[in-house]
């Protein structure tokens, strides 16, 4: 017999998190069986450390994330940015899969690649959703089954996540095919998640916002009003991210000296770039580098 108040799945991802290991590769996925059970009272609001995903087979469910409200139904999938609120307002019978991961087990043991870089939904604060038609749905429910008889049995990684890997790139080709603006909000939605790709994906960091900014044909001044009204942070708060995590790659992947992978980022002041990083991190970036190489988990 079911509880008469069961756990909604942001319950048991907030169960999850708590489990999570700090500066270390993490990855959980786990099917969700709700059948039978509906709740219609919201959850409290938590904020996903990891980037979470959610894909429904059957029944329904409503979740906000961020101020966006979003149904999902079979064949619909979640996908929540590390750091994004969400909350579950009510699920019906839901059946089908969650789980999430850190950046750091995506990217590691990939010969240097950032692969947080090639998947916009990973960073993307517009839409959270995604609608795979039947055959696309059949073939992800097969990497979903996949993802989880391996996690719950050999525990290999590099299988984890190669098939993961296959799924965010499903992902990201639906939701480049879906990416083109139809008015005015989807249109600043669509120039911030523009602007955010720029970012992590430049190589040169020092770059005035102005640049970032004609790069988009608008304003400076219009570029930080939409950016803060979307995602909640400045784009300096955006630009000091895709520092930190080009900073964390090159710690882990490479021998290049602290001074060097500063100027490689943008910043010709070493002693700032450590003062940053510490900041953001609690460590220095030759204590992450150490830690990270001892718990051979690298970025």
């Amino acid at each position: 017999m079911h509880p008469l108040n069961p756990p909604d799945p942001s319950f048991i991802m907030a169960g999850l998190f708590s489990k999570m290991p700090l500066h270390t590769e993490y990855f959980v996925v786990r099917r969700l069986d709700m059948k039978g059970r509906k709740v219609e009272m919201p959850s409290p609001p938590i904020r996903s450390p990891i980037h979470c995903f959610f894909f429904v087979t059957s029944g329904e469910a409503l979740l906000t994330i961020g101020e966006e409200s979003y149904f999902f139904k079979a064949s619909e999938c979640a996908v929540i940015p590390a750091d994004q609120v969400f909350s579950v307002h009510y699920f019906d019978n839901c059946t089908g899969y969650m789980g999430g991961f850190n950046t750091e087990f995506l990217n590691s043991n990939n010969d240097g690649k950032n692969l947080f870089k090639s998947f916009s939904a990973l960073r993307r604060w517009g839409s959270h959703k995604v609608l795979f038609d039947e055959e696309r749905a059949k073939y992800t429910g097969d990497i979903f089954e996949r993802l989880v008889t391996e996690h719950t049995t050999r525990k290999n990684k590099n299988i984890i996540r190669a098939y993961l890997t296959t799924l965010l790139t499903e992902i990201e080709e639906i939701s480049r095919q879906s990416d083109t603006p139809a008015n005015s909000r989807q249109t600043e939605n669509w120039i911030c998640n523009k602007f955010i790709e720029l970012v992590f994906e430049c190589s040169n960091h020092s770059i005035p916002l102005s640049e970032y900014a004609e790069k988009l044909n608008i304003t400076k001044n219009y570029l930080q009003k939409i950016v803060k009204r979307f995602t909640g942070k400045t784009p300096v708060t955006w630009i000091t991210e895709a520092v930190l995590l080009e900073a964390k790659v090159l710690l882990c992947q490479t021998d290049m000296t602290v001074n060097e992978i500063a100027s490689r980022v943008g910043i010709m002041d070493s002693s700032y770039f450590s003062r940053l990083f510490k900041k953001q991190t609690d460590m220095t970036p030759l204590k992450y580098r150490e830690t990270q190489k001892s718990q051979n988990c690298l970025l």
